[in-house]
């Protein structure tokens, strides 16, 4: 196992669903064509468990969000 495998999550958007990567203790970085909602509260799992984080940003034409939540795993990031 690497150091990545604990920073990647499966999300459900309100479009279909993809992955998502821990960028750092509260941010996590994932496709914005699965679709969602600034402000609104999505379920995201991985690597202990399932977790509530919301949308705090989303670019269409760049087809990325940035989810949060301070409920994020601890993970060693380098």
């Amino acid at each position: 196992m690497n150091a990545w495998d604990k920073r990647v999550f499966w999300i459900d958007g309100r479009n279909g669903s993809g992955s998502a990567v821990l960028i750092d203790r509260q941010r996590i970085l994932t496709a914005a064509h699965i679709d969602f909602e600034p402000y609104k509260w999505y379920t995201i799992g991985g690597p202990g468990g399932s977790f509530k984080v919301h949308c705090m940003f989303i670019s269409k034409s760049h087809d990325f969000a940035i989810l949060g939540s301070d409920r994020l795993p601890e993970v060693q990031l380098s």
